[in-house]
């Protein structure tokens, strides 16, 4: 299941995300800037599990993007795996 798709810098810095339905529906010409969403929700390394699982709960996610302490992307827990 893909709903989102994260875009990362050359460093693998998360900026943000493009649903995959605002790809698709996207025009051909169009930037990946031009429905990239850059307010997003995130979850960090060394945070508690049951604290990602509550905001992907609060936020209605269906999946959380889990960034290290430089803001690299480095993982994603879906909803089926928060509620697990």
């Amino acid at each position: 299941m893909i709903y989102y798709i994260y875009v990362v810098d050359a460093n693998m810095r998360m900026i943000g995300f493009v649903s995959l339905k605002d790809l698709i529906m996207a025009e051909p010409d169009d930037l990946v800037a031009k429905s990239l969403h850059d307010k997003f929700i995130y979850g960090v390394v060394d945070e508690d599990q049951e604290a990602v699982a509550e905001r992907i709960e609060k936020y209605s996610l269906v999946a959380i993007p889990i960034l290290n302490e430089d803001g690299q992307l480095v993982g994603i827990v879906s909803y089926d795996n928060a509620i697990d």
